[in-house]
């Protein structure tokens, strides 16, 4: 087993004695983690263009509404 699953499995075996109410928080709690593990992914991104060459930046953002609209996943 990795140590993913041990923890994973660790975690399970003490949900069952918290109480219901406790339950409650705990979910409550995971949400939060879970909110905040993808925040912190997208926030990884900022910055990511602040050293690009302007010329490269106008290529890169010329008719982007218009590819977008062209994009078959909407």
């Amino acid at each position: 087993m990795t140590v993913r699953a041990d923890i994973k499995e660790e975690i399970i075996k003490r949900i069952d004695n918290i109480s219901d109410e406790m339950l409650l928080e705990l979910l409550d709690l995971a949400k939060n983690l879970e909110g905040k593990s993808r925040k912190d992914r997208i926030l990884s991104f900022s910055g990511i263009w602040r050293d690009m060459d302007d010329e490269l930046f106008d290529d890169f953002t010329k008719g982007l509404h218009e590819r977008r609209d062209k994009d078959i996943r909407h």
